[in-house]
């Protein structure tokens, strides 16, 4: 997927997986899907994929969807993230439309989103942008909870610092996933608790004065070690997560 030019990029993995095949480029996905561009990869479901954008073609800012496209590369359907006082939604006061990754649990029917900045933003160099006190308010703060099976969000946390990469804890009892916030180096737990509800906290912080800025996470098949790697001094956090809500580095 070209966060920039928009297009995907179609591969046969399948027919040879040591000899990659490519097969076809997608070139109007803007068009298709209404104007939501910048998409972010593709999340594998059932007949199709899910591709969480990052901006849309009206501003170019953070507003931003969801879109499905069937494994033939066809257009399915899109899915705009919640904005301020949407209906049905519980914590819409704190939307803000934007997008980033977005991972399901099917057994608890949860898609979880996560939020950064648009195209104006993240095409920009680094260290340009960070000089940018506008341009630094434009990134998101918020992880969403969907229905799953609706693709209909239900309830919007506050998690602030641009909050990337989510991955769930795969065991058959677990209903808690992680993200760690790019702009905050906070790690945060999004969990169901004993009720029933789905909540957000954070549980750890990385690095000391101006941050580490943790962009991309990875949890153990078992669900005990998370590793993350940090940006902003290109090192790898590890955590024990046995206990989700206590991590620990180690």
């Amino acid at each position: 997927a070209g966060l920039e030019s928009s297009k995907i990029f179609i591969f046969d993995v399948h027919t040879d997986p040591a000899r990659p095949k490519y097969v076809k480029t997608i070139d109007d996905f803007g068009k298709k899907t209404g104007g939501a561009i910048g998409p972010h990869g593709a999340y594998a479901l059932p007949g199709r994929v899910l591709i969480p954008c990052l901006s849309n073609a009206k501003d170019k800012g953070g507003r931003t969807a969801l879109v499905e496209y069937s494994n033939e590369g066809d257009y399915i359907a899109t899915h705009w993230l919640p904005v301020k006082g949407e209906q049905g939604v519980a914590g819409a006061d704190l939307a803000d439309g934007y997008g980033y990754d977005a991972r399901v649990l099917p057994r608890k029917n949860a898609l979880l989103t996560t939020s950064f900045t648009g195209l104006n933003n993240y095409m920009r160099p680094f260290g340009d942008l960070v000089k940018d006190a506008e341009a630094m308010k434009q990134f998101g703060g918020t992880v969403a909870l969907w229905d799953f099976h609706t693709r209909k969000p239900k309830k919007v946390f506050n998690v602030p610092g641009a909050p990337l990469e989510v991955r769930w804890a795969w065991g058959e009892k677990s209903a808690h996933a992680f993200t760690a916030t790019a702009l905050g180096s906070k790690l945060w737990v999004v969990y169901e608790d004993a009720q029933g509800e789905w909540q957000a906290k954070e549980v750890a912080t990385m690095g000391g004065k101006g941050g580490v800025q943790p962009v991309d996470i990875s949890l153990s098949a078992d669900d005990k070690t998370l590793f993350v790697d940090c940006f902003g001094d290109g090192k790898c956090r590890v955590f024990d997560v046995s206990n989700p809500h206590q991590p620990k580095q180690i």
